[in-house]
């Protein structure tokens, strides 16, 4: 049984340290068995979860009890990109060489993107074919195309049985041959699939580590967070289900204000206007406008949240409970009606991952180990 089936009752012999994005992992002891959500795909999910959470933590740990220094950034990675490759391309979630490619391949665009922006358009076609991240992204592409040729038949078969889609490749290949969106190409998908790894992952992983390193250096808000994920535990039957997940208001509270308080972005990621737009108090926007929303400055303006430069981690809780709402506006759930990513055409294939995900492993990691 793994660390992620059980538990945990927060042992007092345990602790995590996490400094300039290093965490520091001393184990701890005493679990409780804990069984799976009865809906298969959450459940394989969970499962996927305790195998990554085993390989890439507990698997690199002494039973000594001994102190362990990880880069907390490069775990966050990998357990998020196990994830990610769940949802992408199914059992092969397992294969290591796979994981480390997804990974490399968002590490790289990181550095590539930038330095192929750097050139003048008409040279950045000619700029990026040398690059190691245009490498990477076509490894990328070739595996999803070799999915995608593998599983042709069996995802015909079971289309027209009505069974769901296994993965997102599978769904995005439905997609394609549907009317209207024939056009695509197999290696059209395939590129949209590996264009969709870094976005799915590298914000997750951010707001994973920012919430580690807020949580270590501030100790108070421990007992205060343990409380809510036992109680929700007991509640469900000492179960992982989508409903206690989304349950967590105060755990939820807590990430979202990790997030704000260490805002990485001055600026949004930049957004086409595809046709002309006025909005309400008479401000026209031309078609071919390029915005972008001023983060960093709404998330400390004193307009909208009061002390603004102070760490508060129950600030969305408390603004919840204070207009009355009987459930805060969670920051990401299977509901469409909660998305803050946009929806439509321009939406963010992360936008289901990112704080679902977060409070998944944040779970793990809470019920593990004492900070």
């Amino acid at each position: 049984m793994t660390d992620l089936q059980k538990v945990s009752a927060f042992p007092a012999a345990g602790m995590v340290r996490a400094t300039d994005g290093i965490g520091h992992y001393h184990r701890g002891g005493a679990y409780k068995p804990r069984s799976r959500s009865a809906d298969g795909y959450f459940a394989s999910l969970i499962e996927h979860l305790e195998y990554s959470f085993q390989l890439e933590i507990k698997g690199q740990m002494g039973a000594n009890g001994d102190w362990y220094g990880f880069d907390t950034y490069a775990i966050a990675r990998r357990l998020i990109m196990g994830l990610v490759a769940k949802l992408l391309v199914s059992d092969l979630c397992r294969d290591p060489a796979i994981i480390d490619l997804f990974c490399e391949y968002t590490a790289e665009m990181l550095i590539g993107g930038p330095h192929i922006r750097a050139f003048p358009v008409l040279l950045r076609p000619i700029i990026a074919h040398s690059t190691r991240v245009a490498q990477l992204s076509n490894k990328m592409q070739q595996v999803f195309l070799n999915l995608i040729k593998y599983r042709k038949v069996k995802s015909e078969k079971m289309a027209k049985e009505g069974n769901q889609p296994e993965d997102v490749t599978d769904w995005f290949w439905r997609w394609s041959q549907h009317d209207g969106n024939n056009g695509l190409t197999e290696l059209d998908i395939a590129q949209l699939l590996a264009a969709n790894t870094f976005g799915a992952s590298f914000n997750t992983t951010v707001v994973l580590v920012q919430c580690i390193c807020e949580l270590a250096s501030r100790p108070e808000y421990v007992t205060l967070l343990r409380e809510e994920v036992t109680s929700t535990l007991r509640k469900h039957n000492n179960t992982w289900t989508k409903e206690g997940l989304e349950s967590l208001k105060k755990l939820d509270s807590f990430i979202k204000e990790s997030h704000r308080y260490n805002c990485f972005d001055v600026m949004g990621a930049p957004r086409v206007v595809k046709q002309n737009y006025t909005f309400k108090n008479g401000l026209a926007i031309p078609k071919g406008t390029v915005l972008f929303s001023p983060n960093r400055a709404m998330l400390f303006d004193e307009k909208y949240l009061a002390n603004p430069n102070e760490f508060d981690g129950m600030r969305f809780y408390d603004l919840a409970m204070g207009r009355g709402l009987t459930r805060p506006r969670l920051s990401g759930t299977r509901r469409r009606i909660r998305i803050i990513f946009n929806s439509g055409m321009g939406s963010m294939f992360g936008k289901f991952n990112q704080y679902p995900h977060s409070r998944g492993l944040w779970l793990s990691l809470g019920a593990t180990y004492r900070y």
